[in-house]
């Protein structure tokens, strides 16, 4: 993997993920708002609509990276960050898709369903990447055979 396509992933990666967690602290764990507004906080859609034009910069960076890094490392077997950068990749799909799902569906209990599915890979996926670096920085290299 370049410099650049690690850095676009962390960049990416971060930046999806701030606006992420501040829109959702603000969307579900702020007070409920008095009279008839459904926003809990002023930066609320600002924070929606950062989330929404910076994910697509998170995809381009993983697409990068998934052939020279991710299939590279599983057709040659290694097994360092196996786990954790699995648990990142595989997590992408989903969350991909419950974000984008979220923005073309309308009825109220689909989107409950599909918010928490994104929640919860959108966690996962930070967490993995987090892991997987630490893994990967942490021991040193091993073959494929050992």
């Amino acid at each position: 993997m370049t410099v650049f396509e690690r850095w676009a992933v962390w960049i990416s990666s971060v930046l999806v993920t701030v606006t992420g967690l501040v829109y959702g602290w603000m969307k579900y764990l702020l007070p409920a708002p008095e009279g008839f507004s459904v926003v809990r906080h002023p930066l609320q859609p600002l924070f929606l609509k950062l989330h929404i034009i910076t994910a697509p910069l998170l995809l381009l960076a993983l697409g990068s990276v998934a052939v020279r890094h991710i299939w590279r490392h599983l057709v040659s077997g290694t097994r360092q960050g196996r786990l954790s950068g699995w648990s990142a990749a595989l997590t992408t799909i989903p969350m991909i898709a419950t974000g984008y799902f979220l923005q073309v569906f309308v009825a109220e209990g689909l989107i409950r369903s599909l918010a928490i599915a994104h929640i919860v890979t959108g966690i996962v996926y930070g967490g993995g990447l987090l892991l997987h670096q630490v893994m990967v920085r942490r021991r040193p290299p091993r073959s494929a055979a050992g």
